[in-house]
């Protein structure tokens, strides 16, 4: 390794002929504000800038032309080589044409090269080789009025073309009426052999030291995402692995173009699905960053604190590959990012815009629905991992069972308001042990077991109680021959008994133990505001009531037959919110704490079915239903406190449950 500092050109000195752009570098991506930065820098005479530093690796030698990768700064060499040709540009047609301009003859030394000192300039070949995306944009500005005839039409460069058209535009316009002498000026300003504006690191072949520059300078600064460090050092050390095998560097090339590119960089869309943010423990990541954390759980599931040191953790494991590993590592990121976008973020972007119909016999899509909106992130590599050995096959029998297991422990876990704060711990253990290990770890403890789940229903959030009710409903119409068989995620949250009741519902007695508390007693108003928050007194509507409806009395907000009012008469396509109207029509005209508490009890049932504990994947054959919550109840230190009646008895349980 060898740094000094150097002017800008120096750069143009004949033993640096050419300077590659790995293929694997992410794009040319400056914009306004750096090329502004950069030029108002270079336009204040007084001041020298300072470029930072910029680290060149030496290649092994082909066809006598020294070449060099550019490891570190291709944004800042970029940028700086298409001003200098904006300036020649922007000089007078005869000042151009002159033999005499000085500009002219030292641009050639910067941006070109000749392999042999006696070919004509005509034979030269531009300095800077661009990776394929920036290529033809980049030659097409350099060889203008050099070595072709044509210019380069400003007035073809739009907000659509790539951005480093973009920047020589920009620097077109910022000379655009500057004088001859101007022009000069600038130019010698920033090419003055005395102005020593970089650090220039180069690297031997095979240098030791290499990534540890690399990664440290890098990690210093935010010119690199986390994910372009890792794909960076995965295909370096690809190629590194593939030696002077022209067989396998082409294949590592062919790898990188058609099959990362084709996933990550092809169209302008993929490049903005993947760098969309999202959080993840509070660390803010992309979705790329987000996949490769994902396929590293896979990959290395012992591992601990993947997230927090996602670079260092690629490279441990992959040092001690060999070249066939590396290349099957990438071609498998390539593949789970194909799963990733179709069955995740694709379905995300779908859920937003309500463009998605459910179906209570689809694992995946209600699996996927509990995921998102309980914002759940940590089992999406399980699931990764479970599609591609099921080879996308949602309807595989073993992948429907796994589904089902990790849903049920799911839901059961965010009704039991447990905390999630082991769930990255929980995905590992089941990408190794697999998905029954929650049968029999979690799904029969006591929190989570039926008996336990009951209680939970006393207090359910509107979030997730709209989840929980959206799934019911969705089971309740699976079989339904005259109605819908699938609904959108598009429904509000409705409290049957408002929480506002205070206002046209203090005439509904408040019964507690058979006695009757005053509806404005503090007692009666603990007891009453206690029961508003059970899943049996919320339903789900197409939308919100009128404001004027939400907190009127029952028979107003079904909505009497003889009126005209849009109350949940307006509601019943949907079976959770038609079986109300359809009591309140049968006389049942009343609803309080019994009712919600009856209410609860039904869909409690509903729920075991939907996300049932799995019991028989534990015990070996389907067991007695009674004989297995006896057993289950005998375990429960939480449940001992209470009495055998209570836990026979739903209404008593909650009340018991209430009052502890």
């Amino acid at each position: 390794m060898y740094a000094r500092s150097i002017s800008l050109h120096n750069l143009g000195e004949t033993r640096i002929q050419r300077l590659i752009v790995p293929f694997f570098q992410r794009k040319y991506i400056w914009e306004e504000e750096n090329w502004k930065e950069l030029f108002d820098d270079f336009a204040n005479g007084e001041e020298t800038p300072f470029l930072g530093s910029i680290i060149l690796k030496e290649l092994p030698m082909v066809s006598g032309v020294s070449e060099m990768h550019i490891i570190d700064g291709q944004q800042r060499l970029t940028t700086v080589s298409l001003l200098a040709k904006a300036i020649y540009d922007s000089l007078p047609e005869e000042t151009k044409k002159s033999s005499d301009c000085g500009i002219r003859t030292d641009i050639r030394g910067i941006l070109f090269y000749r392999e042999n000192a006696a070919d004509n300039f005509k034979d030269s070949h531009i300095k800077i080789e661009h990776s394929r995306v920036d290529r033809e944009g980049y030659n097409r500005v350099i060889r203008a009025e050099m070595l072709d005839e044509d210019k380069v039409d400003l007035k073809e460069i739009n907000e659509e073309s790539s951005n480093l058209l973009q920047c020589y535009k920009y620097f077109r316009g910022r000379l655009a009426g500057k004088t001859e002498k101007e022009l000069t000026d600038l130019y010698n300003h920033i090419f003055d052999e005395k102005r020593k504006v970089l650090v220039l690191i180069t690297l031997s072949q095979g240098d030791i030291n290499e990534q540890k520059i690399f990664d440290t300078i890098n990690r210093a600064g935010v010119r690199l995402s986390v994910a372009d460090i890792i794909k960076n050092h995965l295909f370096k050390t690809c190629l590194d692995k593939a030696g002077l095998d022209e067989k396998r560097q082409r294949e590592v090339i062919h790898v990188y173009e058609d099959i990362w590119e084709e996933q990550f960089t092809k169209r302008q869309e993929d490049i903005q699905i993947w760098e969309q943010k999202c959080l993840l423990d509070k660390i803010e990541r992309n979705n790329q960053e987000f996949l490769l954390y994902c396929v590293a759980c896979i990959k290395w599931p012992k591992e601990e604190k993947i997230l927090l040191n996602l670079e260092a953790v690629y490279e441990k494991h992959i040092r001690p590959y060999g070249y066939k590993e590396l290349l099957d590592l990438i071609k498998d990121i390539c593949v789970y990012a194909e799963i990733f976008r179709r069955f995740v973020l694709e379905f995300h972007e779908k859920l937003e815009e309500g463009d998605i119909f459910f179906k209570h016999k689809d694992p995946v899509t209600r699996l996927f629905l509990v995921l998102d909106r309980f914002e759940i992130p940590w089992f999406y590599s399980y699931i990764l991992m479970r599609l591609k050995e099921a080879e996308r096959d949602i309807y595989d029998e073993s992948l429907v069972k796994d589904f089902g297991i990790l849903e049920s422990f799911l839901v059961r876990r965010r009704l039991s308001a447990k905390k999630n704060t082991d769930y990255q711990k929980k995905c590992r253990q089941i990408l190794t042990e697999g998905a029954e290990v929650l049968v029999k770890e979690e799904l029969t403890q006591a929190k989570l077991c039926d008996r336990a789940l009951f209680p939970y229903l006393s207090s359910v959030p509107d979030d997730t109680a709209r989840v929980i009710l959206f799934c019911i409903e969705l089971y309740r119409c699976q079989d339904e021959k005259k109605d819908i068989n699938s609904l959108e995620y598009r429904y509000t949250v409705e409290h049957i008994m408002p929480q506002k009741w205070e206002t046209h519902w203090t005439e509904v007695p408040i019964m507690k133990d058979g006695k009757k508390l005053e509806a404005k007693s503090a007692e009666g108003i603990k007891f009453r505001n206690q029961w508003i928050q059970a899943l049996g007194n919320k339903t789900l509507l197409t939308h919100r009531l009128n404001a004027a409806l939400q907190n009127v009395n029952f028979p107003e907000k079904i909505g009497e037959p003889t009126e005209d009012k849009p109350g949940y008469r307006s509601h019943t396509a949907l079976h959770i919110t038609r079986e109300l109207v359809e009591q309140f029509d049968a006389g049942d005209k009343v609803w309080d704490e019994r009712h919600i508490i009856e209410r609860t009890w039904k869909i409690y049932h509903d729920i075991l079915e939907i996300w049932p504990s799995f019991q028989e994947l534990l015990l070996g054959d389907e067991p007695n239903k009674e004989d297995m919550v006896d057993d289950l109840t005998e375990a429960e230190p939480e449940l001992e406190r209470f009495s055998p009646e209570q836990l026979a008895d739903p209404i008593e349980l909650l009340k018991a449950v209430k009052e502890s």
